[in-house]
């Protein structure tokens, strides 16, 4: 067998690992809460379940405005750079820095909404607590695992977080009143598997944390920009039903609205989802290599 055949075995099952982690993590992300809901539904009611629902599409648009694009604009460059620890120092710490920078914007904006209008003051505890996921995916590093293709070790962090949590609702939802805990309970196991997939970076990469020039965080703010308006754009487009539907009329709604679009997003997302996503870092490098093949 010569060197190309042997390469491109290599790739085919680099490939094939990345999509099935990928899928894993995909599909889990939707049947654990296809287990969860019906319970959760039955103890807090369409109303409560709405309510939280309302609370989980607003704040997904700090979330993705923290996104910036980066998910794709860092990953792209990871893959491309990958075999340059300097370079995906540079570009870890970079994209870190200002993920939070923005974070801490996003949150000073969400703050001022949720206490200037009555219908967040109301509930101002559950949309504080939601929040929290928004801070755990700034910290996951699931961009620069992704550009490296080695998204084993961040399903495996990932499924246990999610199996955790399914585990807390069973065990601490007892009761309508105890709905606060549901996204207090995410954002956790959210930020505590963000911080786990931080400390493995080291490990897979030796790459480590430091505080970047102001340059190189003023380079992906310019390289984010027009990525990240389109993908703002559509988190508007996905988002606005839910918000919108809240916002002109109530959260027991909102909850039945909420029950029949998380039981179709499965089947219209993930299998593409984690093609598309296995795919783009492969390219990339292809493309480093010979851009007419790429």
């Amino acid at each position: 067998m010569n060197i190309s055949v042997k390469e491109r075995m290599s790739t085919r099952m680099r490939l094939f690992k990345n999509f099935t982690a990928l899928s894993t993590l995909q599909a889990t992300e939707y049947l654990l809460p296809l287990i969860t809901m019906p319970y959760i539904i039955r103890i807090i009611g369409p109303e409560k379940f709405g309510l939280l629902a309302f609370a989980t599409a607003f704040t997904l648009f700090f979330q993705m405005f923290t996104e910036y694009g980066l998910s794709y604009t860092a990953t792209r460059d990871i893959a491309y750079h990958k075999e340059d620890k300097k370079k995906l120092e540079e570009i870890y710490n970079s994209v870190l820095t200002l993920k939070l920078l923005l974070l801490i914007l996003s949150f000073m904006l969400f703050a001022v909404i949720i206490f200037a209008f009555n219908k967040f003051r109301t509930d101002s505890l559950i949309y504080l607590l939601t929040f929290g996921t928004v801070i755990g995916n700034v910290m996951l590093p699931s961009w620069f695992y992704q550009g490296l293709q080695k998204m084993k070790s961040l399903t495996v962090i990932s499924i246990i977080t999610k199996i955790v949590y399914t585990i807390g609702v069973f065990m601490l939802i007892k009761e309508v009143n105890d709905y606060v805990y549901i996204p207090l309970i995410n954002a956790l196991c959210l930020i505590i598997g963000s911080i786990i997939a931080l400390l493995f970076v080291k490990k897979i990469s030796g790459v480590k944390m430091k505080m970047p020039k102001a340059t190189l965080i003023k380079h992906w703010i310019k390289r984010g920009g027009h990525v990240s308006s389109a993908t703002i754009l559509m988190s508007i487009y996905l988002q606005s039903r839910t918000v919108i539907l809240g916002l002109f009329t109530n959260n027991t709604i909102v909850g039945f609205y909420s029950i029949a679009e998380k039981l179709t997003s499965f089947i219209n997302s993930f299998p593409l989802n984690s093609f598309l996503s296995t795919l783009m870092p492969q390219v990339t490098t292809v493309y480093k290599e010979n851009k007419m093949k790429g």
